[in-house]
């Protein structure tokens, strides 16, 4: 439902979604091989149109049940928005990609760089609020929602937005917080290993890191504020956790370093 409402903020934009299987195949996500250019052509090249290399917003549901080839795939889809077909690389128009899952992906079959390109991760429960439960299983509206055309985000709002993004300053608060929390990972990492505990270490990649100050950046320019506050910071609870015996003690680090850099201010 996120997928398909999201799509709707995009002036003629398309989605995709897909529940995978073990059994999916490179055909049904990113498009069959045209037959007339491998046949007249000796060209080996997928007809995206309709498909995810094609689509604005996506949705793989199931995610960490696609098969190796897949997932090599949409490494270069989610990080450069790029894929390659044939013999050449097109850019994707892709500007959301949500994945879900019943379990985080397992230890130690190569998904661990598929699962670094997604930056926030969140876990969803159920409704614990009994009157919004309530509500929920008695709505009987099912009408999708409509966004009037003048509102939605046009191609060329995006890349201007992209643009004012890139240049919101970053306070050095906001180094103070991230460095502290760089700490506070290697320590809790060299807990984990004195105690010799079953908990995994906390990896952070480069990668993440620089995702991470874009994301705060974009929280800041949706905030209307021209440069990156502290309580933007609250969105690394869900950048820095792998596992889910992390969550509570990022979220005490997050809130602990953002803590620490605002006494320093005052």
């Amino acid at each position: 439902m996120v997928g398909r409402r999201l799509k709707l903020a995009f002036r003629n934009a398309s989605a995709f979604e897909y529940l995978m299987s073990r059994f999916s195949t490179p055909d049904e996500i990113f498009g069959p091989v045209s037959i007339s250019k491998l046949k007249d052509e000796d060209t080996y090249e997928r007809m995206v149109d309709g498909y995810l290399p094609s689509a604005t917003i996506a949705f793989l549901d199931e995610i960490w049940k696609a098969g190796p080839a897949i997932q090599n795939a949409l490494l270069t889809i989610i990080n450069e928005k790029i894929y390659r077909n044939g013999q050449f690389s097109i850019r994707v128009p892709l500007k959301g990609l949500i994945a879900a899952s019943n379990e985080l992906p397992a230890q130690g079959q190569g998904l661990e760089a598929l699962w670094d390109r997604f930056l926030l991760r969140c876990l969803v429960g159920g409704i614990e609020d009994m009157g919004e439960f309530d509500r929920m299983i008695s709505s009987t509206d099912e009408t999708e929602p409509v966004v009037d055309e003048p509102l939605q985000i046009t191609d060329e709002e995006y890349i201007r937005w992209e643009k004012e993004m890139a240049a919101i300053k970053i306070h050095y608060s906001i180094f103070e917080v991230i460095h502290a929390l760089k700490d506070r990972i290697e320590q809790y990492n060299l807990q984990i290993q004195n105690e010799g505990g079953v908990s995994s270490p906390l990896y952070v990649s480069d990668r993440r890191w620089k995702k991470m100050v874009k994301l705060l950046k974009a929280s800041a320019f949706l905030n209307g504020s021209d440069t990156i506050r502290l309580s933007d910071c609250t969105l690394l609870s869900y950048c820095l956790w792998s596992e889910m015996d992390q969550m509570e003690a990022v979220e005490e680090m997050v809130n602990a370093a953002i803590q620490k850099s605002a006494e320093g201010i005052c």
